[in-house]
């Protein structure tokens, strides 16, 4: 199965190439699509990426992996409680670090890194367990970069690196 999602991946991506883009309105353009399920668990995004940063990589495949951190923790939030997401974008050395942050209770797996792995899913219902294995393999493998995960405060942090050179305009 593994082999087929990389196949399809390769050829799903090898007509997208780098570009220089606003990783801030790419966001805005995920969250965009996302509204209707953020208005009905009544989530609060918010967003810390200075204006001006542009990054070098893949528009389309970033996007996907926005799409899915937060279809994932829409997913998980309950109705009627204070649901928050958190994303920064900050510059270290050499890397863009994308921290991705909510409270919707975290991840109950063991050891955690499991959820990185082909059909395990955090979803009672409705999950088959691909979602964040293709976020993985699109970071590792498209991006070059690395993705790691860990529970905190009634939540969970994602931290993505990718190593490029950063300019502003």
């Amino acid at each position: 199965m593994k082999k087929s999602i990389e196949e399809f991946l390769n050829f799903y991506t090898s007509k997208v190439h780098s570009e220089l883009f606003s990783p801030q309105q790419t966001i805005g353009e995920v969250i965009h699509i996302l509204n209707s399920k953020t208005i009905l668990k009544s989530v609060a995004i918010e967003i810390n990426i200075d204006n001006a940063l542009k990054i070098k990589a893949n528009e389309h495949i970033f996007s996907n992996i926005m799409m899915i951190l937060l279809s994932n923790s829409l997913d998980e939030f309950e109705k009627n409680k204070e649901n928050k997401i958190k994303i920064s974008i900050n510059i270290i050395d050499n890397f863009v670090q994308v921290i991705y942050k909510d409270n919707a209770g975290g991840i109950k797996i063991e050891p955690i890194e499991k959820v990185f792995e082909y059909f395990v899913s955090t979803k009672e219902q409705d999950g088959n367990g691909m979602g964040l294995a293709i976020t993985k393999l699109l970071v590792e493998d498209k991006l070059g970069g690395s993705i790691s995960v860990k529970n905190i405060d009634g939540g969970v942090e994602f931290e993505i690196l990718i190593k490029q050179d950063i300019k502003y305009i």
